[in-house]
């Protein structure tokens, strides 16, 4: 069963819809842009998770200080990170049994200590690329970019990722849609 990601909710009440849609993942952004949510906010959404959804941290270039700090705050399990890794970064989170997603533009760019790979070349603006294609990967891999309900089941085919990563393929006039979110996730874990 492939894996399905919810990625850039920002308020009790979007926590509140994941806890009804039961994604596996959802993704808190800690980077700037119009999804993130601060230090505070993040563990009272986490609070308000349910136990059975994996919290993502997302950061762009952050330092190791930052990203060590959001995961010893609250219940992170895993971090996706943008960006050249900070040295130590992986071991610091092995450590702390969190995983780290590496997000990169080619496959010269993966850490081989990285525990899954996110291909996005729009660096998280949501833009699908011309075509979804398959890498050679020894780890698994996230699909992600511009991600609907009308093309999940053609990018999966092309790409079988563990995990398909969606944030604006799951919203109506930049808030996240109940609705969106249940049929696109029901879809994902019947592929």
């Amino acid at each position: 069963m492939v894996k399905i990601k919810l990625c850039g909710l920002q308020t009790v009440a979007d926590i509140h819809k994941a806890n009804v849609v039961q994604p596996d993942f959802i993704g808190l952004v800690f980077a700037p842009s119009r999804r993130q949510v601060d230090l505070a906010t993040a563990q009272q959404l986490m609070r308000d998770l349910a136990p059975t959804i994996t919290p993502v941290g997302v950061f762009v270039e952050a330092s190791l200080a930052t990203v060590m700090a959001a995961v010893q705050a609250g219940r992170l399990q895993l971090v996706q990170y943008y960006g050249e890794l900070p040295k130590g970064l992986i071991p610091a989170l092995h450590e702390q049994h969190v995983q780290l997603i590496q997000v990169v533009q080619t496959e010269t760019d993966v850490d081989s200590a990285t525990d899954y790979v996110m291909f996005d070349a729009s660096r998280g603006r949501g833009q699908a690329p011309s075509q979804f294609q398959a890498h050679q990967l020894t780890q698994p891999e996230i699909l992600s970019g511009g991600i609907t309900i009308t093309n999940v089941q053609a990018a999966v085919a092309s790409v079988k990722p563990a995990v398909v990563d969606v944030s604006s393929g799951v919203e109506t006039d930049g808030q996240k849609d109940l609705t969106k979110m249940q049929a696109l996730t029901n879809l994902v874990h019947q592929l």
